[in-house]
């Protein structure tokens, strides 16, 4: 399997070029320019370093651990007279890669002939370490400085492979791979000629510039292989937010957003989106995952085909982001993806009416998408969104602790007190949690004797702990919603039908076997949490599940995904509660489930947009089910153009991503695949 960057090839290669007792130390090297100033006329190019060897959950935090900012490059002024000019592109390359130079200094030599550390204690045994960069991590525009390739306007515009401008969608092709080697190769033997529009002339045949690249003095670095896959820009900003978004943009007036419903880290687009650009990728992720399940009654084959086909590849693009945010990926999923990566290239592939050209750099990036996970792990390991989210930090110290002159020395002494406070407090909690762990170890042997005797009390009361229902709300006629007090005799509501029902599916359960005129307390709650193994990274993880008349203002009932004696059946949630009966505790979900087959003339889109759709019994009433059935928390739109059936988001996470490609529900058509 792949997760962290040690999981990858790269790694294992560098290790094995080592001496015996060599031990590589990897850095992950990210720079770009950012804003400072509120109009972005004030500009500033930090380089972030963060060190591969540390797990990604402490590399890609802030604070101690995270990210530190190594140097500040200086940004050469763009000038009329030399627009366009390829010489003066030329001189701002050599700019930055002399400066980079100066940052890269100190681990040159150690590259080669490696360093002795002493590791933490006196009678440890000293690390022969080789400092290397592994990972370069930046959007295509600074790649192109990293690599000192031409551009998206060359011939050859990919960093890692030669491929040429037009072939650029042909994502199914082998190209040769770029090297440093071979890149050095061709500038040794441009600067044998005599005049620089020869050196130009020749090396623009491959699309490279005439300068020296400061990372080839780096040893064991290829600066192609080091440049990685960028998810945020290529996916989010880059291939949806530039480009598909826009293209269903063209195709619809208006689609019905604000009726989608909210779920826990997902933007909730109330005012639509039709006229709106966003800076943050986040919100381009949200809308690419509520887009479809918005446009498929809008987009049919009838009414446009072109855009159809659009939809088919906006589904296939779903996926491919999803398979690229995994946090863990197998043999099995990496295999999934290159499926799913063919199957997208042929639909976006030129025909005598093409959709539009798919020749551009971010989208030609996802053929290096799963090499670049079996070489460097997965794409957390190089997305550039934890270092972007250092910017807002340099543009609060430009804004706040600057006169705005020699704003640099200035912005990265407060980076400096910051990380030397982070250091501080970093070792104050440190020293709290061994304090709290200490005096909890003493208690825990204090207390023993006293809690031996009472083993059985406690074991049941630890039982009934294991569901958290954890705040109710204001009294309703069937019980209380406040916790504690107020009892309610269920046989003075049984002429109630539908508590009736709930009665006599309490008994259903097994559970009791008393009369009716027992006095049952019902406590009922709005929110439930969920907890689960994910199957993504096979984690603990949460769910919050809402049942509440008015949440945001706003009716809010969850739907659920539980386990029958048959199969998983989807359920909506209509009420949360738990009964005491005769001293013992039962939690349960009163749920509207979703267990019709459904399809019908829906069937062959479902099978194109590979949509999962559950249905639900007209005026049926809703029934029982333990809270120890349910499995997840689960997020279902209605469809606007057939009553009572549901559309199960698949890709709110990975979790549900993966667990629907092989799940057999409820109400799943009988030829549906997966």
């Amino acid at each position: 399997f792949y997760t962290e960057l040690w999981t990858g090839n790269i790694f294992w290669e560098v290790q094995s070029a080592l001496p015996v007792d060599g031990k590589p130390i990897c850095y992950i090297i990210y720079a770009d320019k950012t804003r400072l100033s509120s109009f972005g006329t004030v500009q500033g190019y930090p380089v972030i370093v963060r060190l591969g060897n540390l797990p990604v959950h402490i590399r890609n935090r802030q604070g101690v651990g995270g990210g530190r900012v190594i140097g500040w490059l200086p940004i050469v002024p763009d000038e009329s007279k030399h627009h366009n000019k390829s010489y003066y592109t030329d001189f701002k390359r050599a700019v930055w890669h002399k400066a980079f130079e100066c940052i890269l200094s100190s681990i040159k030599d150690k590259s080669k002939i490696g360093a002795w550390v002493q590791p933490p204690g006196s009678d440890a045994t000293p690390w022969h370490v080789f400092p290397t960069i592994m990972i370069l991590s930046a959007d295509y525009e600074e790649q192109c400085i990293m690599s000192l390739i031409r551009g998206s306007s060359s011939d050859y515009p990919c960093n890692i492979c030669h491929v040429y401008k037009d072939n650029q969608h042909e994502m199914n092709e082998e190209y040769r791979l770029q090297t440093s080697a071979w890149s050095q190769d061709l500038y040794n033997e441009a600067s044998k000629l005599s005049s620089a529009s020869s050196q130009n002339d020749l090396l623009q045949l491959y699309g490279l510039c005439f300068v020296k690249n400061v990372f080839w003095s780096i040893e064991h670095c290829d600066v192609h292989r080091a440049l990685s896959f960028d998810h945020l820009h290529a996916f989010h900003n880059g291939l949806f937010g530039d480009h598909l978004r826009k293209e269903v943009i063209q195709r619809i007036e208006k689609l019905g957003f604000a009726n989608f419903p909210s779920w826990k880290d997902l933007y909730h687009f109330k005012q639509g989106f039709m006229n709106v650009i966003f800076t943050d990728g986040q919100k381009y992720k949200a809308l690419s995952k509520q887009l479809i399940f918005i446009a498929h009654n809008i987009l049919t084959p009838k009414s446009d085909p072109i855009a159809y086909i659009l939809l088919q590849a906006l589904r296939a693009y779903m996926e491919l982001d999803m398979y690229a945010g995994l946090s863990l990926h197998t043999s099995s999923t990496l295999q999934a993806g290159r499926t799913k990566q063919s199957i997208f290239t042929a639909l976006i592939k030129p025909s005598k009416k093409p959709l539009k050209n798919w020749d551009f750099p971010k989208n030609h990036s996802l053929k290096h998408l799963f090499d670049n996970i079996e070489a460097k792990g997965v794409t957390l390991n190089y997305n550039t969104k934890p270092n972007e989210s250092m910017h807002g930090s340099f543009k609060e110290s430009y804004q706040r602790h600057t006169n705005f002159k020699d704003i640099a020395k200035q912005i990265l002494r407060v980076d400096q007190w910051y990380s030397t406070t982070s250091f501080i407090r970093q070792q104050i909690n440190l020293h709290d949690q061994q304090l709290e762990a200490s005096q909890a170890c003493a208690a825990a042997v204090e207390a023993e004797a006293e809690v031996e005797g009472h083993d059985a009390s406690l074991a049941d009361e630890e039982e009934a702990a294991t569901v958290q229902l954890d705040y109710a709300l204001a009294a309703s006629v069937h019980g209380h919603r406040g916790k504690g007090g107020g009892k309610l005799s269920i046989a003075e509501r049984l002429k109630d039908f539908h508590l009736k029902i709930w009665f006599e599916s309490l008994f259903s359960l097994g559970y009791l076997c008393i009369s009716q005129e027992v006095l049952l307390q019902i406590v009922q709650y709005g929110m439930l949490k969920s907890y689960y193994a994910s199957l993504a990274d096979w984690r603990p993880t949460t769910n919050i599940l809402r049942c509440s008349p008015s949440f945001n203002h706003c009716p809010h009932y969850d739907f659920v995904l539980a386990q029958t004696a048959a199969r998983p059946l989807f359920a909506q949630v209509v009420m949360i509660f738990e009964c005491n009966v005769c001293g013992k505790m039962f939690p349960l979900i009163l749920v509207r489930p979703f267990d019709q087959p459904a399809g019908g003339r829906s069937e062959q889109k479902d099978q194109d947009l590979e949509l999962y759709r559950v249905k639900t019994k007209p005026n049926s009433p809703p029934c029982l089910i333990s809270i120890y059935s349910v499995l997840r928390g689960a997020l279902l739109i209605e469809d606007t153009v057939a009553p009572k059936e549901y559309l199960v988001v698949d890709m709110v996470d990975s979790y549900m991503f993966l667990r629907m490609q092989s799940l057999s529900y409820v109400g799943k058509p009988a030829g549906r695949r997966n």
